[in-house]
């Protein structure tokens, strides 16, 4: 009886500790949808609606991950660095510059991506600043 009980205790505590592991996975994801086509680094991606988030929840920093929900596809984009800072606004945020638009950098309370200006060589052909654009996230 004793042996039972002691299993039991331990399948339940196990149980509490994957449920709350999982939780906090599912928290540091996001989702929103994005009106036009952009670039990420040399990729090209559709409007749709994305998901992104850690490729793993393991480390302070690793890879950031962009799915595309209507085709499924999915590319590592960069090397993030995760934390908690619950007032920051989770949002995309996208360089305009010669008639497309390139990710500049994901903020979330959980992560925040700042990615390289290589549109530098097409800014200083278009003879401006770029013009950003914020596409805002939700946690799920």
């Amino acid at each position: 009886m004793r042996r039972t009980l002691t299993i039991l205790i331990a399948a339940i505590g196990l149980v509490f500790v994957f449920h709350a592991a999982s939780a906090a996975q599912l928290a540091t994801r996001y989702r929103g949808t994005i009106p036009f086509a952009f670039s990420v680094n040399e990729y090209n991606f559709t409007a749709g609606e994305y998901f992104v988030g850690p490729l793993s929840s393991l480390a302070n920093q690793g890879a950031v991950v962009l799915v595309n929900r209507d085709m499924g596809r999915s590319r590592i984009i960069g090397l993030g660095n995760f934390g908690n800072d619950r007032d920051r606004t989770a949002q995309m945020r996208f360089a305009y510059v010669d008639g497309r638009y390139h990710l500049a950098g994901i903020e979330t309370p959980t992560l925040v991506l700042r990615m390289r200006r290589t549109w530098t060589g097409v800014r200083e052909v278009a003879g401006g600043e770029p013009v950003y654009v914020s596409i805002m996230l939700t946690g799920f």
